[in-house]
């Protein structure tokens, strides 16, 4: 970073130093100019001490006027005038190339603070927006997320989807293997089920302790159970990878998915509310399993009217 005093040092003489140079070109000209007209007088005054004029009356002859001396001097005083001149206009030129070098410099950096800035906030939001543990959206990001896309499609008259995977037997996990040995498969559950969701608008997240949730934008049923599975089946090959005594690890994932058609009328409430009824009925009947449900908009208004 450079030093503003030094700066400032440096465009003092730049200015200095341009005003000189001005300053004296000024005066050079000045002197060729005098020295010119001087020749001039002299060379009138090789025909004569006096110069005719022919007028109406006749010819008049009038003093050929100063002398060169003070010609001469005249021509001196307005060179140092001229020179004098000239330096101030070669500072204020140095002074507004200064002032125009400045402001440009000025905006580089505010150019650059404002990029830092974005690219600080933007940090800021990802890591506000992750789950501390499995690096997944948390779950204020992920219903956020879910309400804008319920709107879309709402919009768009597309079907939306969400899926619940629910890790089977994590409870007897921790406790036999420890919290840390728990949280570091979360973890790796949490990679195989990103894994599985690649299109730009798939997006998953934690729903709470051992849940994930997936949302899956304009996707009907079967795709979206297609999708479950894969997860199903990529969770189960995470899990035969971790050995002990020569046992794998029995852990594996009960996947549920509600697809819904929504309206206007519908609600992120009512989409989350059939889909933990999805997985609740899955984790009936058994673990490691996909189940799938799919709505309209006015069952579930059937539904919310019966229960109230």
């Amino acid at each position: 970073m450079s030093d503003p005093l030094a700066n400032a040092i440096d465009e003092v003489a730049t200015g200095n130093r341009r005003g000189w140079v001005f300053g004296v070109a000024s005066f050079l000209a000045a002197l060729l100019l005098g020295a010119f007209f001087i020749q001039i007088v002299e060379t009138a005054a090789v025909y004569g001490s006096q110069t005719r004029f022919v007028t109406d009356a006749g010819v008049a002859e009038l003093p050929l006027g100063p002398s060169s001396s003070l010609v001469w001097a005249v021509v001196a005083l307005l060179a140092l005038l001229a020179g004098r001149m000239g330096w101030h206009v070669g500072r204020r030129d140095a002074a507004l190339r200064e002032e125009v070098e400045h402001r440009r410099n000025l905006q580089l950096e505010l150019r650059q603070t404002t990029q830092q800035l974005r690219e600080a906030r933007n940090s800021l939001e990802r890591h506000l927006a992750q789950d501390g543990l499995t690096g997944v959206v948390n779950r204020q990001h992920f219903d956020g997320a879910l309400e804008r896309e319920l709107r879309r499609s709402a919009r768009t008259g597309k079907p939306l989807s969400l899926t619940l995977c629910s890790i089977d037997g994590m409870s007897a996990y921790n406790g036999a293997r420890g919290n840390m040995a728990g949280d570091l498969y979360l973890k790796q559950a949490a990679r195989a089920i990103e894994s599985c969701c690649r299109r730009p608008t798939d997006l998953v997240g934690r729903f709470h302790g051992d849940v994930f949730c997936v949302l899956l934008g304009e996707t009907e049923a079967a795709g979206a159970a297609n999708i479950g599975e894969t997860i199903r089946a990529t969770v189960e090959r995470v899990a035969a990878k971790t050995l002990e005594n020569g046992q794998p690890e029995l852990l594996t994932v009960t996947v549920a998915v509600a697809t819904l058609q929504p309206d206007q009328a519908s609600t992120v409430e009512q989409l989350l509310v059939e889909a933990v009824r999805v997985l609740h009925v899955a984790k009936g009947e058994g673990a490691n399993s996909v189940h799938a449900a799919s709505v309209d908009a006015e069952d579930l208004l059937q539904a919310s009217g019966a229960q109230a």
